[in-house]
């Protein structure tokens, strides 16, 4: 009488026959057939592998490499989409597809058919929780819309926002050296991260009504900043490596060590900043204390007859997302602000004239205020131009969809990534007039910026109901940032050979510029 298999082995019999398994069952489904899909991408490409065979064929260095890829797999070819990935085991990763034509990428961001990137929902969830504005969909994600507008983009915070932030720019321009008639003062902007600094102390304030600062006198309160920057930049970094469409991701977003470390951070950052501020609000409003009008303020105080107010796990996460996204998106767009500048001085000047004309209407010594900032009208088409010649989003707006979708010839398959390539058209001659030339005045009187053809030749942003929801409060960052730091500073670039760098965003690895004091009056 023959004797059973011990169990380990017939379980290894089981995992041997496997693949073959698998192979045979994907070889013998019958699936929906296809006859307009979009080419696929020949070179370096498989079923299997992707664009991560192309990475790995350019020896790219790791630290998401498909990304600066992205614009010129979309240049090679001379359809409007393409398939990067073709068909494989839907548990290992989904049908890809490129889209570089501006009139295609305007449909498919607007089209009620997609819907917001998986990859993304899971790294934000990953970092900053689940209910917030970038992890939630449908009526959910439309009653967080409706009560963060009231909480954060109307005058009152905005005014807010605008006050911390201008307090935060001259606190630390104050303390930098004193630079001295024919010694002007040097500095590498980008390796110092004093911008992303001030940008996370002023939405941390702004967000959570924590004053904290890496330039406070109190050892504990720079410790504790420093911490906060810290672990913000290890959770951005994170995110931007689960970006990627493609296997790769699949391993990516099940390293346990990377999630337990996510988790550990997040909860430091809520537990010793978060929660015991939220509570002080909590108890100072009950009390009749004054309280400042800031988003923390604005988030207790939502709601209305039609919608409930945030929780307290809503704050938190909606505060976590704010501060991350205000961190690396709003800092890097200002350092690519500050290179341009540097590369044309007469904007520079410009912009200088157009904020002492500003300020000449206060006493002396005054600071810009909210609705100065919007005056500003020659700064702010020195940003769109900035942002339309390097946006931080250097590699492409990211949808899924469900269902099929008509993409004018092509059919995207259901269950299928798009990834909407606008750096194709931003500097395109077919999108702009001069289109490799720094020229803000195509943005005077021009919300198009002069285009040339229809459709998202522009989308720093990004486009439909999954854009950013943060636009208007980065905008008044930057100009805030901007204004401060060039009416107090002349400023011109050491070098203009900088080597750009890949998370989630694009930024220049390197910023060495030479500051030049202005007579602030």
């Amino acid at each position: 009488m023959a004797m059973p298999l011990e169990v380990p082995v017939a379980k290894a019999i089981l995992y041997a026959l496997l693949p073959i398994l698998i192979a045979c069952y994907f070889l013998l489904r019958k699936g929906k057939t296809y006859v307009n899909l979009p080419p696929m991408v020949e070179k370096g490409y498989s079923n299997w592998t992707g664009h991560v065979r192309f990475i790995l064929a350019k020896g790219d260095e790791f630290g998401l490499p498909w990304i600066p890829n992205m614009k010129k797999l979309a240049d090679s070819c001379s359809n409007g989409v393409m398939a990067v990935y073709s068909f494989g085991p839907k548990w290992l990763t989904r049908p890809t597809y490129l889209v570089k034509d501006p009139v295609l990428i305007s449909s498919m961001l607007t089209s009620s058919k997609v819907k917001r990137f998986s990859n993304l929902m899971e790294a934000s969830k990953a970092t900053s929780g689940d209910k917030h504005i970038t992890a939630l969909t449908g009526d959910e994600l439309k009653r967080h819309r409706k009560l963060l507008t009231a909480c954060i983009l109307a005058k009152r915070p905005m005014a807010r926002f605008v006050e911390l932030l201008t307090a935060g720019v001259c606190k630390y321009l104050d303390t930098l050296p004193t630079p001295t008639v024919g010694r002007p003062l040097d500095l590498n902007l980008a390796k110092s991260k004093a911008v992303g600094i001030l940008v996370v102390e002023a939405f941390s304030n702004f967000s959570f009504g924590i004053n904290i600062s890496c330039h406070s006198e109190d050892p504990v309160d720079v410790e504790r900043c420093k911490k906060l920057h810290s672990a913000l930049q290890f959770m951005f970094k994170v995110t931007g490596e689960r970006l990627v469409a493609g296997p790769l991701n699949f391993f990516l977003k099940r390293d346990i060590w990377t999630n337990y470390k996510l988790w550990k951070l997040g909860t430091f950052i809520r537990r010793e900043f978060i929660l015991p501020a939220l509570h002080q609000r909590k108890e100072d409003m009950s009390s009749g204390v004054q309280v400042p009008d800031d988003a923390m303020t604005m988030m207790l105080e939502s709601g209305d007859t039609d919608d409930a107010p945030f929780s307290e796990e809503e704050i938190c996460d909606e505060g976590m997302v704010m501060v991350q996204a205000g961190y690396e998106a709003t800092a890097y767009t200002f350092l690519w602000l500050v290179y341009h500048l540097g590369q044309h001085p007469e904007h520079q000047e410009l912009c200088f004239k157009e904020i002492r004309e500003v300020l000449s209407k206060h006493p002396p010594g005054s600071h810009l205020t909210s609705s100065d900032i919007e005056e500003l009208t020659h700064l702010h088409c020195v940003i769109s131009e900035s942002m339309r010649m390097q946006s931080i989003n250097d590699s492409a707006a990211a949808r899924d969809t469900d269902v099929d979708l008509e993409l004018g010839p092509y059919t995207i398959p259901a269950g299928s990534t798009i990834l909407a390539v606008g750096k194709c058209n931003s500097l395109s001659e077919e999108s702009f007039e001069n289109a490799d030339q720094f020229k803000p005045e195509r943005w005077k009187n021009d919300p198009t910026g002069g285009a040339k053809r229809p459709g998202a030749v522009n989308i720093p942003f990004g486009l439909g109901q999954y854009r950013c929801f943060g636009q208007p409060l980065a905008l008044v960052a930057l100009r805030t940032l901007a204004a401060v730091w060039i009416q107090r500073y002349r400023f011109e670039l050491l070098s203009e050979d900088i080597e750009r760098t890949y998370h989630a965003t694009c930024s220049p690895g390197n910023l060495p510029i030479r500051m030049f004091p202005r007579c602030v009056s």
